[in-house]
């Protein structure tokens, strides 16, 4: 009976032990990646650039047909802030979040060299 007993003691205590070593366990990594949509920045990063083809770095615009020109310095500060968002564009890594504020200051990029140019 002794040993019928230390028997059940010991997968009572197996069973135990199991359960509290899977109850520790850490979470699995295999987690579902989240789809970013990145649709709306690629066509407002390839409308910028575009945009920024077609326009002629000048300081007065003399002799440049209007709304094709603007300051080197409005040109290189959009320059940046396309390369901005393609960084976001191209990362794999970046969420909704990220991308629609890379998407946002895109827009507010192109307001502003639209009214320097």
């Amino acid at each position: 009976m002794r040993n019928k007993l230390g028997l059940i003691g010991l997968i009572a205590m197996t069973v135990i032990i199991g359960l509290l070593a899977a109850g520790c366990r850490q979470p699995s990594n295999d987690v579902t990646p989240v789809e970013v949509d990145r649709t709306a920045l690629g066509n407002a990063i390839a409308a910028a650039q575009a945009l920024l083809a077609e326009t002629v770095a000048s300081a007065d615009g003399a002799g440049i047909a209007s709304g094709h020109w603007a300051p080197q310095a409005a040109i290189d500060a959009f320059t940046t802030a396309i390369a901005a968002a393609q960084g976001v564009h191209g990362n794999a890594n970046a969420a909704q979040a990220e991308v629609n504020i890379a998407a946002s200051n895109l827009a507010t990029a192109q307001t502003t060299f639209n009214a320097a140019r």
